[in-house]
C-alpha cells in the first residue's frame, strides 16, 4: 500500500492524483489518495502524517514547497519511510533544496509539466485527460472550446471541489462521460460585468466554481474580480498580486489551475480597494530587476530565459550551430529591456518567477525603466 498525496481544491492535481491511482493499480499495487488543505510549510514538516503506516511509502504530487534551506525556514523532518517527490515545472525545487530533499531520504523526479505530474507514462490511453487537464492549468490556452469539452472540464472543477476522492475514483476508472454530464447540468447563473476595462463576474459561489473558470477562460482579461459568497480575484499572476497587496492584506488561494489561483481577499480590501488593486495588476508587460543567479551561470540563466545561440567552427570550414530553447519560445515577448531588467508578459510571470528560483536569482518589481546597456 502507498499513500498519494497532493494539493486540495486544486483540479489539476486532482486528474493528476486519479491518474496515478490508475498507473498504480495496473502495476497491482494498491493505493490511497490523499488530499493536504494545510499550509504547505506545514506539510513538509510533517510528512508522517501523511505515509502509509504500514508499508512506510509516500508519493507526492506537485505540492508546492516553500524554501527549504537555511535558518528559519522549512525543516523537512521526513519519517524512515520510501518518499518521491514529482515537481512540476512551477514546484521545481532549486539546487539547494533537491539537495536537501535527498539527503532527508526524499527521492526527487525530474520536473514535470503541471498536466503531467503524475507517476507513469505519457501515452495514448491518458492523452486525453493530459488535454484536459492542460486547459485546466492554462498550459493552453485554445481559442475556443466545444460544448463537450467545456463540459467536461467544469465537470471535473465542480467535483473536484464538491466531492474530490469521487472525483479520483472517475479519473482513476478512466470514466470520463461522469464529468461531461456533471459539467452539462445548470448551475446558477452568473453576472458578468465590464468595467473600466476590467471584468466583474458577480453572484460567486463555491458551486458554481466551473462555471467561473470557463467565464475566466472566455473573458480573455486578465485580473478578473469576482463578487457574492466571497470576494476574490481570479488571476494568472498570483505571485505578483501577492507582491502587490502585500502591505494591505492577505490573499487566501481558495482554489489552483495551474498558474492561476483564486485569491479570496479578506475583510480589510472593501470593492473599491480591490477594484485598485485589480486596476493596478491589469498590464501587459511586468518589469523585473534580476540579480545575479547563484545556482547557475548568468549565460545560462539567459539562456532559460530567452534563449541564444552559439556558434562552433567544423573542419571544412562548416559551422555548427546550436540554437537554445527557452521561455521567449511561448512567450516570445519575454524580452531584456536593460542589462539587468527584463519585460515579463503577464501570462508569463509565474513561468518566469519559477524559474528565477530554481537559478537562485534575486528579483524586485519595478516600475520606472532608466536606459542602461542591453543584454
Amino acid at each position: 500500500m502507498v499513500n498519494v498525496v497532493t494539493s486540495a481544491k486544486s483540479p489539476h492535481d486532482i486528474i493528476n492524483l486519479g491518474l496515478t491511482i490508475k498507473e498504480l493499480q495496473k502495476e497491482g499495487r494498491k493505493a490511497t489518495p490523499l488530499l493536504v488543505d494545510e499550509d504547505p510549510k506545514q506539510f513538509w514538516e510533517n510528512l508522517e502524517k501523511y505515509v502509509d503506516k504500514a508499508d512506510k511509502a509516500l508519493i507526492i504530487l506537485d505540492m508546492p514547497h516553500p524554501e527549504i534551506t537555511g535558518p528559519e525556514k522549512t525543516k523537512l523532518t521526513p519519517p524512515e519511510a520510501a518518499i518521491v517527490y514529482v515537481p512540476s515545472e512551477l514546484n521545481a525545487p532549486n539546487i539547494e533544496e533537491r539537495q536537501a530533499m535527498i539527503e532527508s531520504g526524499i527521492s526527487v523526479i525530474p520536473e514535470r509539466k503541471s498536466s503531467e505530474c503524475f507517476v507513469g507514462d505519457l501515452t495514448e490511453d491518458n492523452k486525453k485527460w493530459r488535454e484536459i487537464s492542460s486547459i485546466i492549468s492554462l498550459e493552453q490556452k485554445p481559442e475556443s472550446l466545444d460544448k463537450e469539452r467545456s463540459s467536461i472540464i467544469k465537470g471535473i472543477i465542480d467535483a473536484s471541489f464538491r466531492s474530490p476522492f469521487d472525483a479520483i475514483q472517475k479519473i482513476a476508472s478512466n470514466d470520463m462521460d461522469f464529468f461531461r454530464k456533471l459539467g452539462a447540468e445548470k448551475k446558477p447563473h452568473l453576472i458578468v460585468k465590464a468595467k473600466n476595462g476590467l471584468c466583474e463576474i458577480e453572484n460567486s459561489s463555491p458551486e458554481n466554481m466551473g462555471e467561473m473558470f470557463e467565464t475566466y477562460f472566455r473573458c480573455y482579461s486578465d485580473p478578473v474580480a469576482i463578487k457574492g459568497a466571497f470576494n476574490a480575484i481570479f488571476t494568472i499572476k498570483p505571485t505578483f498580486f501577492e507582491q502587490i497587496a502585500a502591505t494591505m492584506s492577505k490573499l487566501r488561494p481558495l482554489a489552483t489551475f495551474g498558474k492561476a489561483k483564486v485569491l479570496l481577499t479578506d475583510n480589510s480590501i472593501d470593492h473599491e480597494t480591490l477594484i485598485f488593486l485589480l486596476g493596478k495588476a491589469d498590464r501587459k508587460l511586468i518589469n523585473l530587476k534580476i540579480g545575479s543567479a547563484k545556482y547557475v551561470s548568468e549565460k545560462t540563466l539567459e539562456r532559460w530565459l530567452v534563449g541564444g545561440k552559439t556558434s562552433e567552427a567544423k573542419e571544412g570550414g562548416k559551422t555548427y550551430q546550436k540554437r537554445y530553447h527557452s521561455l521567449k519560445d511561448s512567450y516570445p515577448d519575454l524580452q531584456f529591456v536593460a542589462a539587468d531588467i527584463l519585460s515579463v508578459p503577464s501570462e508569463a510571470y509565474e513561468n518566469t518567477i519559477a524559474l528565477l528560483h530554481e537559478s537562485g536569482s534575486e528579483y524586485q518589481l519595478i516600475e520606472e525603466i532608466k536606459p542602461t546597456k542591453m543584454r
